[in-house]
């Protein structure tokens, strides 16, 4: 197995965003800011409230007096203030992290209770970060297509690059919140990032290529936006994981499939780069046995009544040297989209001359452990810096 190596390790840089994150959680003292950060594990799990309060109770020390000696030992307040330090520097990294690892393991879950899914009113974002939620991109169906729109506070001497942030969730289920800590991430890198809701499979409403064209009327709402959110219109990307992954692919290999609306016809909805985390690639082998009843839903059929409709979606049968550059990274323990579908992609990739890199991680479908999740934001702002950022 091939696997690239595009980004170096960039300890500098990733020490300064977990100090930001640290500084950046605003619920008091260094102490219950641990507490705050413990709360929330890479994995996204969020505990109550009230548990919550009995962990960060049970951790907070006593505020020191005097040459207190516990267990034999002279604890002095510097030695604590360091303990504690050694302690939780790895949540101050978990923190930087929790883009890439809190909405990758939202989506694992089916149906999750509300509660895991934080509503965007709620989060504290960065003071460095502009935030602006639910802003309308459209109306299909009857149903407002809403976005958040992510970018750096300040002034910017030229336009910014912008991503599309696309989550997963089988086409049937979660929503752009989700994608919140990855926005964050990268508006801190200065790039403007929007995380889109699309119209979700519902019994048999909202079939394929509903959620296809949804995305690609947020990258031309990018475009025809550019000037009122400082977007460089010619360097956009997409960013998605399983099946936003899967879609973010499409994004960077064909252009509008519906360009009906006379509003947005001239603008182009092709990206410049695409990121695909655990995305699915290959329809076709899924038809075999049984079938996949929530295919042959989303595409309204089987591969035997409508195998033109399979393929169409199916990325890898939309392989051209005009594609964008592709970053595709892949857990080898993925036993929900095998690897096989990311290994695939990156042969055909290969052999038509684009550029692309192939990234695997020793984690599952939803990275869970803070170095598959390290790796893949390093890999993502590598990527991006690469082939969306204009150099002077």
């Amino acid at each position: 197995m091939e696997e690239s190596n595009v980004a170096p390790n960039r300890p500098g840089f990733f020490a300064a965003e977990a100090t930001r994150a640290w500084s950046s959680v605003g619920v008091g003292s260094p102490i219950k800011k641990s507490c705050a950060l413990e709360s929330k594990s890479v994995t996204g799990a969020v505990i109550s409230q009230k548990q919550q309060e009995v962990d960060c109770r049970k951790s907070r020390p006593v505020s020191p007096k005097s040459g207190e000696t516990r267990v034999g030992v002279l604890v002095t307040w510097p030695q604590r203030v360091d303990k504690l330090f050694q302690m939780f520097k790895g949540l101050l990294w978990t923190s930087l992290l929790l883009g890439c690892g809190i909405w990758l393991a939202a989506q694992e879950t089916p149906h999750p209770p509300a509660s895991e899914i934080p509503p965007a009113a709620t989060n504290h974002e960065p003071a460095e970060v502009s935030v602006q939620q639910d802003i309308e991109y459209g109306v299909q169906g009857g149903e407002k297509l809403l976005l958040d729109l992510y970018q750096p506070a300040g002034p910017a001497s030229k336009p910014r690059p912008g991503v599309v942030l696309i989550h997963g969730g089988g086409w049937v289920n979660f929503d752009k919140t989700t994608m919140r800590g990855t926005a964050n991430f990268l508006a801190r890198s200065g790039f403007v990032a929007i995380s889109v809701n699309y119209r979700l499979l519902q019994g048999t409403d909202n079939r394929w290529p509903t959620q296809l064209d949804d995305v690609q009327r947020a990258v031309r709402w990018m475009r025809a936006n550019s000037a009122k959110y400082n977007i460089d219109a010619v360097h956009i990307g997409a960013f998605g994981h399983s099946a936003g992954a899967h879609l973010a692919a499409l994004l960077g290999m064909e252009d509008t499939r519906d360009n009906s609306d006379a509003a947005l016809a001239k603008y182009s909805s092709k990206v410049q780069a695409v990121v695909d985390v655990s995305g699915p690639t290959d329809f076709i082998p899924q038809h075999e046995a049984d079938g996949d009843a929530s295919l042959v839903n989303l595409f309204g059929g089987g591969y035997t009544k409508i195998p033109n409709v399979w393929r169409d979606a199916s990325p890898v049968f939309h392989v051209d040297k005009s594609n964008a550059p592709f970053l595709i990274v892949h857990g080898k323990k993925d036993s929900q989209v095998p690897i096989a579908q990311a290994q695939g992609l990156y042969r055909k990739l290969q052999q038509a001359g684009v550029p692309v890199s192939f990234v695997t991680v020793d984690d599952a479908h939803t990275f869970r452990t803070r170095e598959a999740n390290l790796r893949l934001a390093t890999e993502t702002l590598t990527f991006f810096n690469r082939y969306l950022v204009v150099k002077p």
